[in-house]
């Protein structure tokens, strides 16, 4: 499941014309416009991109009947956390965070 440039950039050929910054706007202001229809075209193309794998992988994370520990570095790791933050803060599932060596020291033990 991967959205490709060539999808965004038909999104965004598509945009309608009400949607472009108009030229008596400030800069800033035609900027972050821009910024926003940009991510709504990437969230659409997102959207149309989900299929069978997505359904496969919920019905995976609704199967599970143990804990969900989600592991990252770096960048990965953040998104890891904000993950197993979600997932316990809503009690969708017991969930946890750890990172990769600290994961390969206790599974050793």
């Amino acid at each position: 499941m991967s959205i490709g440039k060539n999808t965004l950039r038909s999104e965004l050929a598509e945009r309608p014309v009400n949607d472009l910054p108009s030229p008596g706007d400030a800069p800033d202001i035609r900027i972050g416009r821009d910024v926003l229809a940009t991510e709504a075209a990437a969230l659409t193309a997102l959207g149309a991109s989900l299929g069978a794998e997505f359904s496969s992988a919920i019905d995976r994370l609704f199967g599970i009947t143990g804990r969900v520990v989600v592991t990252g570095m770096g960048k990965s790791g953040h998104v890891a956390r904000k993950i197993a933050a979600t997932l316990a803060s809503t009690g969708t599932l017991p969930c946890s965070c750890t990172r990769p060596r600290q994961a390969m020291v206790i599974s050793a033990w």
